[in-house]
Formats: structure tokens, C-alpha cells, sequence
């Protein structure tokens, strides 16, 4: 139970709240505000003005975490270093306070994974060719730290193989002429460039090239002698 503060003595402690037992006009036994209003009163109140306005407060809400985000970016953008440093700082100094965030973030994340998935998803369509060019930098400027993370990409990869094979299947089935026609474009804007490249790897690489070509042709074979024998292609 609450105990009881008389307004005198919580004006003297400088609370904004007090407590005197007795009943608002409205029946709630609750705290009050300095000024005498009912807690519970002011609540109810605000419960109805929000079911009575939900629309325009939301459109509101809306504006105003759009202009605090923007605003946001671009203090972040101008103090970029200073707050890396900041946040180096504070993992450093307390290592079990961070271990405890992201752990809130894993299992945040883990319950409403396929939420996250749709926002990256939109976040990355909106930001393309910035995103490809800010990696390209990144790439170019940190090549150890992009060996180190390919090396424990692939080691994962094969500690976890028949979970990704898996997963890559699912995706390839659900996005199957997606995945296809973006590789036609890909191979269209980049034809002269893998041939090349195709030439390079032939001539450094003539025997395993052979090799491979004849495994082709003899599968090819197969396949046609079968189709003939299934009456599909004719002699």
C-alpha cells in the first residue's frame, strides 16, 4: 500500500506526487499531481483522447520519429569517430553489460526474425548501390579483416554444411525465376567480362579445363542416347 505523503510535505521534498488517502470525486483512491489532480483520473482521460484521436496522434508520432531519426543521422554523420570511439570505450569498460545487450538483441531478433528479414530487406532494396559501393570501399581499405571474416564464413559453412544446402534449396524453390532472370541480366551487363575471365581460368588451368569439357560431352552424350531411347529426339 502507498504511504501517506500530505501535499505540505511533498512540496517540501520537491515530489511531484502526494498521497492522502482519501478519495478523488471520481471514487480512485490513487496519487495525486501537486496540483490536486487524480492520477487515475488524468490516465482515463488520456486512454479516451487517444481511442477518440489514434489516427492523428500516430501520423504525428510518425513525423516526429522521422525528423528525430533524420536528425539523428546527421549528428551521427558529423561526430562519426568521436561516437565509435565512445562506443569502444564502453564495451571495453563494461564487457558484461554489453555481453547482456546483445544477447537481449539475439533473442529479440530470434522472436521476430522474419519482421527483421522484411525490414532488411526494404532497407537494402531503398539503399542498393550505396550499400555495393560503401562494401566495395570497406573491402578496399580493411582486405585482412575481409580474409579473416570469408575464412570464418567458410568455416562455419562447413561445420554447419546440410543447414545451409538446406536453406539455400528453400530459397532457390521460392525465388526460382527471380534468382534466374537475375542472373540472365547479371551475364547480359557482364558478358565480355566473364569471357575473359573464362579465358584466364582455361589457360592457367588446361588439363582440369579438358577434363571438365570431356565430363560435359559425355554427359551430354548420355542424355541424348537416353532421350533417343525414350523416343523423344528422334534418329
Amino acid at each position: 500500500m502507498t504511504k501517506i505523503t500530505p501535499r505540505k510535505e511533498a512540496l517540501a521534498r520537491g515530489l511531484k506526487r502526494y498521497f492522502s488517502g482519501n478519495p478523488c470525486p471520481h471514487g480512485h483512491v490513487a496519487e495525486r499531481w501537486i496540483n490536486g489532480e487524480c492520477v487515475e483520473c488524468v490516465r482515463e482521460r488520456s486512454r479516451e483522447y487517444y481511442a477518440a484521436n489514434r489516427a492523428k496522434l500516430q501520423e504525428r508520432s510518425r513525423e516526429w520519429a522521422k525528423k528525430y531519426r533524420e536528425r539523428e543521422r546527421k549528428r551521427y554523420a558529423a561526430n562519426r569517430e568521436k561516437n565509435r570511439e565512445r562506443v569502444r570505450k564502453w564495451r571495453a569498460e563494461n564487457p558484461e553489460k554489453y555481453r547482456k545487450l546483445k544477447e537481449r538483441e539475439r533473442k529479440r531478433r530470434g522472436e521476430n526474425s522474419e519482421k527483421y528479414r522484411e525490414r532488411e530487406r526494404k532497407r537494402y532494396a531503398a539503399n542498393r548501390e550505396k550499400n555495393r559501393e560503401w562494401v566495395r570501399k570497406w573491402r578496399a581499405e580493411n582486405p585482412e579483416k575481409y580474409r579473416n571474416l570469408k575464412e570464418k564464413e567458410r568455416k562455419r559453412r562447413g561445420e554447419n554444411l546440410e543447414k545451409y544446402r538446406e536453406m539455400e534449396r528453400k530459397r532457390y524453390a521460392a525465388n526460382r525465376e527471380k534468382i534466374r532472370e537475375r542472373s540472365r541480366e547479371y551475364y547480359a551487363d557482364n558478358r565480355a567480362k566473364h569471357q575473359e575471365r573464362s579465358r584466364k581460368w582455361r589457360a592457367a588451368n588446361l588439363e582440369q579445363a579438358r577434363a571438365s569439357s570431356r565430363k560435359s560431352s559425355s554427359k551430354y552424350l548420355r542424355n541424348l542416347r537416353e532421350d533417343r531411347r525414350n523416343e523423344i529426339i528422334p534418329y
